[in-house]
């Protein structure tokens, strides 16, 4: 006993077990935070880059034979292929003429244009030195009544 009446408390002791496992649970717990930042914030980045690399390659190819005697079964070969769909025109004096038509994922969007939105796309491309790309996600309310696309900001649905 101490002079005071009370008796002395024992310093505890912290074991290696109880830290090691302590510094192992918190090593997991940086990994799992690391894998969920890759996973989370930076996938998505890599694979838009991805499929633009890939559009691009499909451009490209299908440009490579624009004017050939058999382009529409080219196109088609590449799209498949691509798993793309694709629309090709051929501008003169400002007037775009339908050259190729490739639809092979079903019901996709760039085959419910309207003129007038085409049109307006062209308008951007040329302002924009010849591309203009508009990235979205798709939302039924894009739809006009005809059961043509519309981009806000670009287009609006006739009323």
């Amino acid at each position: 006993m101490s002079k005071m009446g009370t008796a002395p408390t024992k310093k505890q002791h912290v074991g290696i077990r109880f830290k090691l496992v302590i510094a192992l649970f918190a090593f997991a717990l940086l990994v799992l935070v690391a894998i969920w930042v890759l996973q989370i914030k930076l996938l998505s980045y890599f694979y838009e880059r991805e499929k633009f690399s890939e559009l691009e390659d499909a451009y490209l190819e299908i440009c490579d034979y624009i004017g050939d005697k058999d382009f529409a079964d080219k196109l088609q070969k590449t799209a498949q292929n691509r798993a793309v769909c694709a629309r090709v025109f051929i501008v003169t004096n400002a007037m775009a003429k339908e050259i190729g038509d490739a639809n092979v994922n079903g019901d996709c969007m760039i085959h419910h244009l309207s003129p007038a939105l085409l049109s307006e796309l062209y308008e951007m491309a040329v302002i924009n030195d010849g591309v203009y790309d508009k990235r979205m996600e798709f939302d039924q309310d894009f739809i006009e009544e005809s059961g043509n696309f519309y981009i806000p900001g670009i287009h609006h649905p006739a009323n």
